[in-house]
């Protein structure tokens, strides 16, 4: 489902930057914008049943603390770091110093200096986008579908209990009222 998913949002997107490219006047050509979306698009579909089960697991309470912990430190740094490691692997991004597309490479470089290690430019670029525009998204979603099943297991609780009472109710008015002395 998750890669159905992002293959129809990828082929939306794809037809929407055909369009947007066509009307200003830029040569296009559809299947290698298509290819661009998809290589872009379907890194996320590993990822988001893996986000899925995490938020569903560890679903957010009401103590704010909790929701700036989950979405702010560490979960959505980690998303984007398997996003853009994925997409290094297929999405090539434009080289200045060889003046054409190549792969992005790796999310994590290592640095020359006193630090030791760095993120690449490919990871700042897209940290914001991915926590705002697709893993916040998912995580919501996740939260959505287990409220309302937990609403529908409550509200079947609740028909079986009142089903159960009226069974109950009627039983007690079936039953003949004895004579509080024997005759």
């Amino acid at each position: 489902m998750s890669f159905g998913f992002w293959a129809l949002i990828a082929v939306a997107g794809s037809v929407t930057m055909y369009q947007f490219d066509r009307l200003r006047g830029f040569p296009v050509n559809f299947r290698s914008m298509i290819a661009l979306q998809l290589s872009q698009t379907l890194t996320y579909a590993p990822l988001t049943p893996v986000v899925l089960a995490l938020a569903r697991r560890y679903p957010v309470r009401e103590v704010f603390w909790v929701v700036v912990l989950y979405f702010i430190r560490g979960s959505p740094r980690f998303f984007t770091l398997a996003h853009v490691a994925l997409r290094g692997l297929t999405y090539p991004v434009w080289d200045i110093g060889i003046r054409g597309y190549a792969s992005d490479g790796a999310p994590v470089r290592t640095c020359s200096g006193s630090d030791g290690i760095c993120l690449s430019p490919s990871f700042s670029q897209n940290v914001i986008d991915d926590m705002t525009g697709t893993y916040m998204p998912i995580v919501l979603i996740a939260h959505v579908v287990s409220y309302y099943q937990r609403f529908r297991e409550r509200e079947l609780r609740s028909s079986q209990l009142q089903t159960q009472l009226a069974k109950s109710q009627s039983a007690d008015v079936k039953e003949p009222a004895s004579a509080p002395f024997p005759l």
